[in-house]
């Protein structure tokens, strides 16, 4: 989940802009609430990698990761958060070994990086993974 800061892709999924909204009202209407749902339950992504952040250093920095590569550690690290949770561990009480510098690593850049060799690919599967997500969402709703 992500804002139009970060573009589009199998990987990363937006809101659907003003352009989307057809004029068919009963999709128009789905999109609408899509937007909002998506938009309320995003600020949770971000507040868990936010977590996610604070307790496995690495994540603010992955010079040189290729996607499908950081998208794998990212998944391992969440179960491994997620067991320490379940474990009870203080996530504040965690000795900073090599921290590292945010700066470095720019995940905008590493997607940009991606996205350039194949843009049109990946923005046209990001667009049938968006359209799939809310025709999955609305049905469920039902």
């Amino acid at each position: 989940m992500a804002d139009k800061g970060y573009p589009i892709s199998k990987f990363l999924i937006w809101p659907f802009s003003n352009n989307d909204l057809t004029n068919n009202p009963q999709v128009a209407l789905e999109r609408k609430q899509w937007n909002k749902a998506f938009s309320s339950n995003r600020a949770t992504v971000e507040h868990a990698f936010g977590l996610l952040k604070g307790r496995f250093s690495a994540l603010r920095s992955m010079p040189g990761w290729d996607l499908s590569r950081m998208y794998r550690a990212i998944e391992a690290l969440m179960i491994i958060h997620n067991i320490c949770i379940d474990l009870r561990d203080d996530i504040h009480n965690i000795e900073q070994v090599n921290p590292v510098d945010e700066q470095a690593g720019n995940i905008g850049h590493l997607i940009a990086r991606d996205q350039a060799k194949d843009a049109d690919a990946l923005r046209a599967s990001g667009l049938v993974r968006q359209k799939q997500l809310v025709d999955f969402w609305a049905q469920a709703r039902n």
